[in-house]
């Protein structure tokens, strides 16, 4: 990546395996319980976060689609076809709730009797295993369908729209453009209806019942592997969504990437609860994430290279509330962005390059939200802004100028709502920003902030360890500990704990002055 500037400075090339390394490596483990709170509650606040990954409790089956044969019996000698296959052919006893439209009425068996039931595991080898597509997929142990170690089992999309429940999909990719109909006539994904939508779309469904408890790790997620040739008009008619959960409480999405998309992940209706961690995010035309859902964590995820292909308005994280249609109305509680990385584009001289927002929330409220320990590097105004916000905080980001040659400078500002409504008793400290730090509202506080300015951009050299690597640890030096490092204090009243100046490791260093929020 180069950060265009004004200066004669090396430009800033762009490693991703540094960024890997020197960001995440560097920053503060999220480790711990995954257990939360519920939807009903109004302090959801995720301190440490550590993935859980069902065990198997019953039978291994195995599933190959270049030597299984739908004939077969699912062991290692003899395996199924392909996961369509067995899905189709009903050989997974699952349930089903007994009355539609009523997600009281007491479950039914579906394929009584079947092979596989919850507690066993899936073992899928290299291969095309088909087009997923179901309405009915609950089971009361866990379900594990898992790629091979070592193997690349591939799917053309997942679809769960209506009942289902304890479901876990690891190391498989869902690739759209592998769309085939099994040995018919093969359709183009993006002319065939029967694969609209995101390539791992999971949605609660009025006449089929609710879906929750969905796991995916190690996922490779895309509408196409490769997107280098593609104009703007290609982009919007091939990408798709990455991952879309609607409606879906306790979902959770690990260690997975997603290419070439739309919209990564989106989180919308009542996905409370819900855990979205260490995922990259490369290539995409809309948003890098939408978070439009109470209770939900969003961590250690990188968000890379917006596409500009149209007149949307594209964010790398971005919220808003809704209620029957209409925008800004009603308020999404409990949200914590924690330790993640936006980078507008990591190769500003791409015909396409985008200028995203970094963390844009426009139409609240926003209420209990702590955003912290984000590195954010755009080329936009709105580093991280929200319009509307109610008990937040914004704490220990750093937000960094993309390009200096342009107007726009990012700054972090809580503003209040657009319709007027007082944002009140927020806090915007520890942050080190390009532009400015605002707010408007109530009970606002803004403390030890550190404002870098438009024509003083060469002072990240002094600030942090290695800008050109993406290396945002701060520095020890004069200019630290003179402008930054000793300003701290304590202040209470807030829901999260404690936090240092970025939230990163800094071995040798001094400490940085942490504000404790109680």
């Amino acid at each position: 990546m180069s950060i265009i500037r004004p200066c004669s400075r090396k430009s800033i090339q762009y490693i991703i395996a540094t960024i890997l390394l020197l960001f995440f490596c560097t920053a503060c483990s999220s480790g711990g319980s995954s257990s939360s709170s519920s939807a009903e509650e109004d302090n959801f606040s995720v301190s440490t976060y550590t993935f859980e990954e069902p065990q198997v409790s019953g039978t291994t089956y195995y599933i190959d689609p270049l030597n299984g044969s739908s004939d077969g019996d699912g062991s290692a000698a003899h395996p199924w076809l392909t996961l369509q296959q067995v899905i189709e052919d009903g050989l997974i006893e699952h349930y089903a709730y007994s009355e539609s439209y009523n997600t009281e009425s007491e479950l039914k068996i579906i394929n009584q009797g079947a092979p596989v039931k919850g507690g066993d595991c899936l073992i899928l080898k290299s291969g095309y295993h088909g087009h997923l597509d179901i309405r009915t997929f609950i089971f009361t142990d866990w379900l594990s369908i898992k790629g091979e170690s070592g193997a690349e089992a591939v799917l053309s999309q997942i679809n769960l729209t209506g009942a289902f429940r304890k479901v876990y999909f690891e190391n498989i990719t869902v690739n759209k453009e592998s769309f085939n109909t099994l040995g018919l006539e093969a359709e183009n994904y993006y002319d065939s209806d029967a694969i609209d939508g995101a390539a791992i779309y999971c949605a609660s469904n009025s006449f089929w019942g609710d879906g929750s408890d969905v796991k995916f790790k190690n996922m490779t997620v895309m509408s196409a592997a490769d997107s280098s040739d593609w104009d703007a008009t290609t982009w919007v008619k091939r990408a798709d969504s990455g991952v879309a959960f609607r409606g879906v409480q306790r979902s959770e999405m690990v260690d997975s990437t997603i290419l070439n998309v739309a919209t990564g992940i989106a989180l919308t209706d009542d996905c409370s609860d819900s855990y979205i961690t260490n995922n990259t995010i490369q290539g995409y035309r809309v948003d890098g994430a939408r978070i439009i859902s109470n209770n939900i964590y969003f961590a250690d995820n990188e968000i890379l290279d917006c596409y500009k292909v149209d007149d949307n308005h594209d964010d790398g994280i971005q919220s808003y509330t809704y209620v029957d249609g209409t925008v800004g109305i009603g308020t999404i509680k409990n949200v914590i962005i924690r330790n993640n990385m936006i980078v507008g584009t990591t190769n500003p001289g791409h015909p396409l390059a985008g200028s995203p927002q970094g963390i844009g929330c426009f139409d609240g409220f926003f209420e209990n939200w702590t955003i912290e320990n984000n590195l954010i590097i755009s080329s936009t105004y709105h580093g991280i802004s929200l319009y509307g916000a109610r008990n937040s905080a914004i704490l220990n980001n750093t937000v960094i100028d993309l390009n200096t040659n342009d107007a726009p400078v990012p700054w972090i500002m809580i503003h209040d709502h657009k319709d007027g409504r007082t944002s009140n008793n927020n806090i915007i400290a520890n942050n080190i920003v390009a532009s400015s730090i605002s707010g408007s509202g109530t009970n606002l506080t803004t403390a030890n902030n550190y404002i870098i300015g438009k024509s003083n951009f060469d002072q990240v050299y002094e600030l942090f360890t290695a800008p050109d690597t993406i290396d945002f640890r701060l520095q020890d030096n004069a200019l630290t500990r003179a402008g930054i490092i000793d300003q701290g204090t304590v202040y209470e009243g807030f829901h999260s704990s404690s936090y240092d100046l970025l939230g990163q490791a800094r071995d040798g260093n001094p400490d940085l002055g942490a504000y404790e929020l109680q």
